[in-house]
């Protein structure tokens, strides 16, 4: 590896964040090897060392507290591998990598950095997100101390060129840094993972949604939100009119959804790509404070029915959550699963946590499952089908979303009816008609290319599901369904239901926001059907949330104290009256019809007051909308965490399911 080009200057690979050189790496199958104790005669040592000299990569360590045999046997043994020594030394627990490098620090009179004191140059962002991590191992740094800096973690191959071009010129010591290759990789991952999409493709990315500091900036970024309102407040005919228009037709696409018949289209079928054709596939599981439900998650997991050998399960925790960390540790089943620690920096949302884990995924195909999940066992092998039969175009499988303890609360039958409405009918009905999926938060199923086509997952959007499904078709990839269910913990309570539902709304806001930028460029990426389906999804969706709370007030007033608000006047007011009301009935009876449709498929109980309740419901809605509006201007980035493992229904089916 040439390190630098000349004395005292950088390479043009190092200017770019990277090395040309790659690191080998070792891994020792057999027994760990017994090195002889020492030999006594210091004398006949110093004869041996003079005779055999210690390699390059572990001779800077005699007199760091490792002993001169041990040196002298890794050196042996190195010769008879083909391997390095330094490796066999880290293998066999003589000292850890950090201990390796840190020495090596010392030797080169450098510093050492942590993982947390790396902060790679932010020029190098884009670059970065394409780095091959395992040969990374020089990294600019954002240079604190004036030009440029370089944090080093030298594979041992190199270690002999270090040392003597830093003795060549020591003017190089006042801009190098020596790190650990683990520390370089995760550093690298973690910038990737927080800066990728923003660095990649801008107009993407969430982050530039953020008000200018100050009052001012806040006042201007709630501006939209304050003519809705006073649209709604003080001259809500405008705000009827465009709500009437998005809710007639989402009313009757819902009521169109609702007959359809559910037959499979062949795609969705697929077929088997044969045991020696099937893809690898990763599993991300994305945990925070989550150390209730891991034992029944590894459970869910090891109920897979796909090749172990070509199976990679990434439990993705966050470095500060040590209970879910100590209860993985406890319950890991296998070679099929790995821990992958998330660490400090950036927002703290699950689509960062899922960049950052991609870094280090294997699988051709990629898919995402929340703590609580219970997928069915066969689902990776029937999504495996549908992308060996698809076009290479098919770049996301959705698979259905249901509750397994509807019956519990008001709330979770709710949910139930809400998640069996939504992935039982409107997306198999949408998939059939090629339209955009608005796809869940979990149980979707990629293409690998795919995935990193389109940026991959925005860490600033607290709904990455809807808008990676939007950037997916921007560019051109297909989405269909699978008759594949994932049952899911829904809230119990209020509190729980509003923290999750200001989260969605606000996340929706923020897909809407961002893809809107340029309403020309997104018709022109999705179509004109597609488009209006974005507009129906997002638009439709807000201004009905905004409106339904002032219909129900205005029928409900002119049907009982009609003195309090002005008289109807001209054919106008009567007109909008009358589209309001109408509003109200198809929405309502559209709906219904969905869910009655939906409940029949999954077999759930719908009791009167359910449907009684859909005004409240619906009503509870509009409040977490403007709670999610004022959160977006507030706290952008903020994840309102839901809580699982509380559902005793699904804890008693699970011990039955165990019984079985």
């Amino acid at each position: 590896m040439s390190v630098w080009s000349e004395p005292g200057g950088f390479g043009e690979g190092e200017l770019s964040g990277f090395s040309d050189a790659g690191q080998t790496i070792f891994h020792y199958e057999g027994a760990v090897p017994q090195f002889p104790g020492p030999r006594g005669d210091e004398d006949a040592v110093a004869a041996l060392l003079r005779d055999v000299a210690l390699p390059s990569d572990i001779a800077f360590l005699i007199g760091r507290g490792i002993a001169i045999d041990a040196l002298y046997d890794a050196g042996r043994l190195a010769r008879e591998q083909a391997a390095f020594a330094a490796d066999i030394l880290i293998e066999c627990g003589f000292l850890t990598a950090e201990e390796y490098y840190r020495a090596l620090a010392d030797e080169l009179g450098v510093p050492f950095l942590r993982l947390n004191e790396l902060k790679p140059e932010p020029r190098l962002a884009l670059k970065l997100t394409r780095a091959d991590l395992p040969r990374l191992s020089v990294l600019a740094l954002d240079g604190g101390r004036g030009g440029l800096e370089l944090a080093m973690a030298p594979g041992p191959a190199s270690i002999a060129e270090v040392l003597r071009r830093t003795k060549i010129d020591p003017r190089i010591r006042a801009r190098l840094s020596i790190t650990t290759p683990e520390n370089l990789r995760c550093a690298v991952a973690i910038h990737g993972a927080v800066h990728g999409l923003e660095a990649a493709r801008p107009d993407f990315s969430a982050a530039r949604l953020r008000p200018e500091p100050g009052l001012a900036g806040a006042l201007r970024a709630a501006t939209p939100v304050v003519i809705l309102a006073a649209c709604a407040v003080f001259e809500p005919r405008i705000l009827m009119g465009l709500a009437a228009v998005l809710f007639i037709i989402g009313s009757v696409a819902r009521f169109h959804a609702g007959l359809y018949d559910g037959v499979e289209h062949p795609l969705r079928r697929g077929r088997s790509p044969g045991e020696a054709a099937w893809p690898s596939y990763t599993v991300l599981i994305p945990l925070y404070r989550e150390a209730a439900v891991v034992e029944d998650l590894i459970a869910a997991m090891r109920r897979l029915d796909y090749p172990a050998e070509l199976l990679d399960i990434k439990l993705v925790v966050e470095e500060d959550d040590r209970e879910t960390r100590d209860a993985l540790a406890r319950h890991m089943p296998g070679a099929s699963f790995e821990i992958v620690v998330v660490p400090t920096g950036g927002p703290r949302t699950k689509p960062k946590a899922l960049s950052y884990a991609m870094r280090f995924a294997r699988g051709e195909l990629v898919t995402v499952f929340d703590a609580e999940d219970r997928p069915d066992p066969d689902q990776l092998r029937k999504c495996a089908r549908l992308f060996a039969a698809g076009p290479s175009s098919l770049g996301c499988v959705q698979a259905r979303l249901a509750v397994d303890h509807a019956e519990e609360t008001f709330f979770t039958r709710q949910f139930a009816l809400e998640y069996a409405t939504l992935f039982d009918i409107l997306l198999p009905w949408m998939s059939s008609r090629r339209l955009l999926l608005p796809l869940g938060g979990t149980s979707n199923h990629f293409r690998r290319r795919a995935l990193d086509d389109c940026g991959g997952w925005d860490p600033h959007n607290v709904t990455e599901d809807i808008d990676i499904g939007i950037r997916l078709a921007r560019d051109g990839w297909q989405m269909v369904t699978v008759a594949s269910t994932t049952w899911e913990e829904a809230p119990l309570t209020f509190s729980a239901w509003l923290n999750q539902r200001v989260r969605w709304h606000k996340g929706w806001l923020q897909t809407w926001l961002v893809h809107m930028r340029r309403p020309a460029q997104l018709w022109r990426d999705l179509g004109p059907i597609n488009f209006l389906v974005t507009q129906l999804l997002f638009a439709g969706t807000a201004s009905a949330l905004i409106a339904h709370p002032v219909f129900i007030g205005l029928v409900g007033l002119y049907a009982t104290d009609h003195s309090l608000l002005p008289r109807l006047r001209g054919l106008a007011d009567i007109t909008m009256m009358g589209a309001g009301t109408l509003c109200l009935v198809a929405g309502y009876g559209a709906s219904a019809f969905a869910m009655l449709r939906a409940a029949r498929l999954r077999r759930l109980r719908v009791r009167l007051v359910d449907w009684l309740a859909l005004p409240l419901y619906w009503l509870m809605m509009s409040l977490s909308f403007a709670l999610a509006a004022v959160e977006l201007v507030w706290r952008p980035d903020h994840w309102r965490k839901t809580r699982h493992g509380v559902a005793l229904g699904r804890r008693k089916r699970d011990v039955r399911r165990a019984c079985e």
